[in-house]
C-alpha cells in the first residue's frame, strides 16, 4: 500500500473555535455568541489551518461491474472492495465491506426493488477461517449488512468448509438464489430465511464415483427454467427449489452460461481441451433428457459447437454479453475479444486484440453495455476499458482504490 502526504491550508469552519464569550466565524471573524450583546463582528480577510492530507493507494483486482437503475456504475473486487461512479468514466469513490478483514467480492447485482447485493468470501479469525458471505445495501453507497452463509448453513446441518459464494441471481418472482461448492441456496428476499440444497456425491455412473460439483453460474431462462453449470456438468430445475436434473456436458469445464434475447443458450468458456469453443442451443431445455445409465445427454444434436477463429488462435473464452442491437461480445485472455451478430458460425466472429500495454497481453472479462450504449469490460483486474461501439476505439482507466485522510 502506497501513500503520499501534502501540507494544505483548510478554511476554518463556522463556529469552529470559541474565545472568551465569542465564537469564530470564518467569514466574519469573532462574533456574538447567544446572550452576548456587547461583542461586535470583526471582519477578517481569511482564516485557515495547516493540515496534512494523506492520500493512500492500493491496487484492487476488480471482478465484476454493473450499471444500476439510476445510472450509477458499481464494481466489486479483492480486499472486500466496492467502487462506484456516476459515469463509469473516472469519478470513482471507494468503500470496504468489513474493514480490516481480508477476502474477495466476486459478483454484484441490483434486485428489482433496488437492493444491491454482493457475494464472495471473507477470511478472518472472527469468521473462523474462509467463509462465504453475502452483503446487502439499499443504496450501494454504504450501510452494508453482511451474512455469513457458512454459519447459516451449519444451522441447517450443512457444512460449507473453506468455501465461497460463487454466483447470485434474482428469479422472475423475486427469489434470491446463490450457489457454490456442492450447494444451491434460496431466500425469498436475500435478507434471511435461507434454505440450502446440498449436493454431495451426485451418482453419475459415467464418473465411476460420486461427484461433488462446484457450481459456478446459475441463470433463469425466459421460460422460467433454472440452469446451473459447474465443472463438467449442467443442471436444470423448473423451480430452483431442489428438483434438479444433472448431466455431463461434453468434455468442457463449464463456468458460464448465457441466454440471448431470442432464447438461444450459449456456453463460452474454453479450457485447455476445448479452447476457443462456443456452444449454442436453441432448445427450451438445454440438456433435454439424460441417460440414466451414463449421466450423459441422450442427444448432443441440440448443441452446436464451433470455434472463434482469428488472431490470436488460443483465446480461452470467459464471458459474453449481448448489446441492444443484438451484437454479441465475448471476452477472453491473450488480449482477445470477439464480436458477432449470430454467435452460431465461426466465420461470423470478428476478433480484436485489445492491449492496455502492447508489451504484455491482457485478460478481459465481464463485458456489459451501459444504458447509453457504451461497452465496458474489466481487464487484468485493475483496468476498465470502454468503447462507444465494442468494435474498437477502446480507452482505459486504471482504477486504483484511493482514500484521503487529514491529520
Amino acid at each position: 500500500m502506497d501513500y503520499e502526504d501534502e501540507k494544505i491550508l483548510l478554511p476554518l469552519k463556522d463556529s469552529a473555535f470559541v474565545r472568551d464569550n465569542k465564537a469564530f466565524n470564518g467569514l466574519s471573524g469573532w462574533v456574538n455568541r447567544p446572550g452576548d450583546t456587547n461583542a461586535q463582528p470583526q471582519p477578517i480577510k481569511s482564516a485557515h489551518i495547516v493540515k496534512t492530507r494523506r492520500t493512500t493507494y492500493r491496487t484492487v483486482s476488480w471482478n465484476h461491474i454493473i450499471q444500476a437503475k439510476n445510472g450509477m456504475f458499481i464494481m466489486c473486487g479483492s480486499q472486500l472492495s466496492i467502487a462506484t461512479s456516476t459515469t463509469g468514466l473516472g469519478d470513482w469513490t471507494f468503500q470496504t465491506i468489513l474493514s480490516g478483514m481480508s477476502g474477495t467480492l466476486s459478483r454484484v447485482i441490483q434486485t428489482q426493488n433496488g437492493m444491491f447485493m454482493t457475494i464472495g468470501f471473507c477470511s478472518s479469525a472472527e469468521f473462523n477461517g474462509i467463509r462465504g458471505i453475502i452483503a446487502t445495501s439499499p443504496t450501494g453507497l454504504g450501510d452494508w449488512t453482511v451474512q455469513n452463509m457458512n454459519t447459516i448453513a451449519l444451522e441447517q446441518g450443512i457444512s460449507l468448509v473453506e468455501d465461497t459464494v460463487r454466483d447470485i441471481m434474482e428469479s422472475q418472482n423475486g427469489m434470491i438464489i446463490i450457489c457454490g461448492n456442492k450447494y444451491v441456496a434460496t431466500s425469498p428476499t436475500g435478507l434471511g430465511n435461507w434454505t440450502f440444497q446440498n449436493y454431495t456425491g451426485i451418482p453419475l455412473t459415467v464418473t465411476n464415483m460420486p461427484r461433488d460439483i462446484i457450481w459456478e453460474r446459475i441463470i433463469q431462462a425466459k421460460n422460467g427454467l433454472f440452469v446451473a453449470v459447474g465443472d463438467y456438468f449442467i443442471a436444470t430445475s423448473p423451480t430452483g427449489l431442489g428438483d434438479w436434473t444433472f448431466s455431463l456436458f461434453y468434455k468442457s469445464n463449464l463456468s458460464n452460461i448465457f441466454q440471448s434475447s431470442n432464447g438461444m443458450f450459449i456456453v463460452v468458456r474454453g479450457d485447455d481441451t476445448w479452447i476457443n469453443s462456443v456452444y449454442t442451443s436453441t432448445s427450451e431445455n438445454p440438456i433435454g433428457t439424460v441417460n440414466s445409465l451414463t449421466g450423459k445427454m441422450d442427444s448432443d444434436s441440440d448443441w452446436n459447437r464451433h470455434y472463434v477463429v482469428g488472431s490470436p488462435n488460443n483465446i480461452s473464452l470467459m464471458n459474453i454479453t449481448q448489446g441492444q442491437d443484438g451484437m454479441f461480445l465475448i471476452t477472453g485472455n491473450n488480449s482477445g475479444i470477439a464480436t458477432s451478430y449470430t454467435a452460431t458460425r465461426q466465420q461470423d466472429w470478428i476478433v480484436q486484440r485489445v492491449f492496455v500495454d502492447p508489451s504484455s497481453s491482457s485478460s478481459w472479462r465481464r463485458p456489459i453495455q451501459s444504458q447509453n450504449g457504451m461497452y465496458f469490460m474489466i481487464g487484468n483486474g485493475r483496468y476498465v476499458a470502454t468503447s462507444l461501439t465494442g468494435l474498437g476505439g477502446w480507452t482505459f482507466q486504471d482504477v486504483i482504490y484511493k482514500t484521503v485522510t487529514y491529520s
